[in-house]
Parts: structure tokens; sequence; C-alpha cells
């Protein structure tokens, strides 16, 4: 997505924590999308947030564990990791195999 459609996806993502602040995956999306947007304190915020609503989120676990790679908390980012590969489903592979690389090179 361009820069603006991704301004617009974060306004809609903004509305939907705020209308489903219980609801994980609404936070997971912002955080993704706070990613692409180079939030990334909020991003983790975000991730942390849909994490405690649902501790076996395995992409929340997975995208915050990039996160702490990236800023050097290669101890975080392993625990992260080693949760998110724990339970997300076999179906997920792409995903998996994100995961299974970036805790490989740690």
């Amino acid at each position: 997505l361009g820069q603006v459609q991704e301004s617009l996806a974060a306004g809609v993502l903004e509305v939907a924590v705020q209308a489903s602040p219980l609801d994980p995956d609404a936070w997971f999306r912002r955080g993704n999308v706070r990613i692409r947007l180079g939030n990334f304190e909020g991003a983790r915020q975000d991730f942390d947030r849909a994490i405690s609503l649902d501790p076996r989120h395995g992409l929340a676990l997975g995208n915050r564990g990039a996160l702490k790679a990236d800023t050097g908390d290669k101890e975080g980012a392993r625990r992260d990791l080693e949760e998110a590969l724990r339970f997300l489903p076999p179906t997920q592979t792409s995903a998996r195999k994100t995961f299974e690389q970036l805790l490989e090179g740690l």
C-alpha cells in the first residue's frame, strides 16, 4: 500500500481499537500498519496490548520478537519468537518460516 493508503488504514484501525479495545486482532493489525509507517514504538505497544489480551497470539508474538531483534534485545526476541512458533498453527507456513529464520539469526 502507498503512504496515503497506509495512513488511511491507520485511521480506520484507530477507530477499530477504540470500538473494540478487547479485540487482540485489532491491536495486532494496527501494529502492522504502524510498522509500515515507521512507528516502531507504537507498533510494539500495539503488539504488547494484543499479547496481553491473547497470550497465545502467535503472529503478535513473532512480530514483537522481530522488533526486539531489530533493537538489539536478542534475549527478548528469542523468547517471543520461540513462543510464536509454539502457538502458530501449522497452516501458517510463511510466518513460521520467517520466525524460524529470525530465530536462527540471533
